[in-house]
Formats: C-alpha cells, sequence, structure tokens
C-alpha cells in the first residue's frame, strides 16, 4: 500500500514538469514496460507477480495521462501510455480473470491442495519441441491442476518448470497427465508428479505452510 501510495505521489509531482520532460518520461516508462513483457512472455525472465505489479503501475499512470490530457489537452504523452496500457490491460484479462473451477470428487488427490497460482511451462519429451505456458490452480506435493490455452493428451509425459515468486530458479521435473477437460478459455489438466526432486517437493510444501511428513 505505501508503495501505490508514494507512486501516486510521484505522478502527481511530474504535473509541474515541462511537457517535454513527461514525454520523454513516459517514453521511457512505457518502453521498459513493454520490454519487460516482451521477455516475460519470450524468455521468462521475469515472474508473473513483477507483470502483475507492472500492469498495475502501466494502468495507474494512463489514467494520469487522462488527466494531463483534459488539463493541458496533451496528446502524445496520452499515446504513448496508451501503447503501454492496452497490452498490460490484455495480460490482466488473461492471468487475473481465468474462471476458477473446483474438483469434482474422483479428481481429489490426497495430499493437501492449495489454490496456488505460479507459472508453469511445459515441454514435450517426445522430440516434437512442443512448449506450453500457462499457470497452476492448485498444487501439491504429488501433483498439480494446470490451466493452459492448449489441450494435452491424458498419460502423456512433460518436463516442467514451475516459477515461484521468491525463488531464484523454477521448480522442475516430470508430470504425467491423468486427466484433462475444456474450461472456459483453454483447458484444465490433473498432473501428477513422476519426478521432482526432494529440495523442490520442500518448497512447494513450505508454500502450502506445512511441513512433509514421511
Amino acid at each position: 500500500m505505501i508503495y501505490w501510495i508514494a507512486y501516486f505521489l510521484f505522478l502527481l509531482s511530474l504535473l509541474n514538469l515541462p511537457v517535454e520532460g513527461l514525454r520523454y518520461l513516459s517514453l521511457v516508462f512505457v518502453s521498459v514496460g513493454l520490454t519487460v513483457l516482451f521477455f516475460y512472455h519470450r524468455r521468462r525472465i521475469f515472474i508473473l507477480s513483477t507483470v502483475k505489479n507492472l500492469a498495475v503501475a502501466m494502468l495507474i499512470f494512463f489514467g494520469f495521462t487522462l488527466l494531463l490530457l483534459v488539463w493541458k489537452g496533451e496528446q502524445m504523452v496520452f499515446w504513448i501510455a496508451l501503447s503501454g496500457a492496452v497490452p498490460y490491460a490484455w495480460v490482466l484479462y488473461k492471468k487475473l480473470h481465468i474462471t476458477q473451477e473446483s474438483f469434482s470428487p474422483e479428481e481429489q488427490r490426497l495430499a493437501l491442495r492449495t489454490n496456488l497460482s505460479f507459472d508453469v511451462e511445459l515441454m514435450a519429451l517426445d522430440g516434437s519441441n512442443r512448449r506450453f505456458k500457462g499457470l497452476t490452480r492448485d498444487i501439491s506435493t504429488t501433483g498439480m491442476r494446470v490451466f493452459i490455452p492448449q489441450e494435452l493428451k491424458k498419460s502423456e509425459v512433460l518436463y516442467f518448470r514451475i516459477y515461484i515468486p521468491e525463488e531464484n530458479w523454477p521448480l522442475t521435473g516430470k508430470a504425467e497427465v491423468v486427466w484433462n477437460k475444456a474450461v472456459k478459455n483453454g483447458f484444465e489438466c490433473g498432473m501428477v508428479f513422476t519426478e521432482i526432486s526432494d529440495q523442490d517437493r520442500g518448497k512447494i510444501a513450505l508454500k502450502q505452510g506445512f511441513s512433509i511428513v514421511k
């Protein structure tokens, strides 16, 4: 909250800047934001929480340029901000408004599952070089439920990378698709870990708030 208040006050302070300064700062801010978004989608250098925060900052900045447009008639800053706000608004729509759906009884697992949403990347092991990017709907030390835009085949085993905030490296291993169903905007699949290190299981357990009991 303090961060956003400081950011809002910073934007208000920009009202005293000359128009040329506002144009330069807006161009730099939007360029940095679009660069982050590009590398998030292409190379997974940035995590989802970073992109979410930047999306909120970008939309607030766009609202600030609306104020400039009405007050000072500054159109260039408005159009620059719009070029950054539209891609980030789409990201928020795709990442934050995916409909949550509950498991049917036969889909429940013995291990405790929690509704933790992390970026996940899946890679086929059949030599086809297929890659899928999605989000975990929930996760446990034994498996996960994943939302992805494409459909996966039941019994298919894929290599996974799970990107957990505050972790320097993704969780990695292999998982098998045990069920798959169509949902709004894509597909959900239940996956069981077939290969994962004890260290990565421990990280999942810590995120769930309990210790692994052997």
